[in-house]
């Protein structure tokens, strides 16, 4: 698919939709720098829930914590009541070893309200459950 993205740049590289897309080719495909540079490109075009925890994805990939992190908290700051952005930011935290923390977000998801249940919140919250009753 990435050379038919290539391709598609030059006539779309305007069109928001196009470039989250390439964005997500490219990480999936572990091309992390150049994922970024489309996610970046994309934000001068938009604001979006999805676009953030992508961009939280490839900084996270790259090992850029923090960054990853300010992108996770944007998302959750954009849809309070969905547990992705939180559960990432518990990921990050438990990957640099900050128990703390980790155990304090994963109480907050815990303790969350489930707006809509589904399978995908349901694996985060046991998740998340399981790990902080190892420590």
């Amino acid at each position: 698919m990435m050379p038919r993205y290539a391709k598609l740049y030059p006539k779309l590289k305007s069109d928001s939709r196009f470039l989250y897309n390439y964005a997500i080719a490219q990480y999936e495909a572990g091309r992390y720098e150049e994922a970024l540079a489309t996610v970046r490109e994309c934000r001068r075009r938009l604001a979006d829930y999805n676009l953030s925890l992508l961009e939280g994805n490839v900084l996270d990939a790259l090992c850029r914590y923090a960054d990853a992190k300010c992108c996770y908290h944007r998302a959750h700051n954009m849809c309070p009541s969905r547990f992705a952005p939180l559960y990432a930011i518990f990921n990050v935290r438990m990957e640099r070893g900050d128990t703390v923390s980790a155990r304090r977000i994963g109480r907050e998801i815990l303790d969350k309200p489930i707006k809509v249940r589904s399978l995908e919140t349901v694996e985060m919250i046991d998740d998340v459950r399981q790990r902080i009753i190892k420590q």
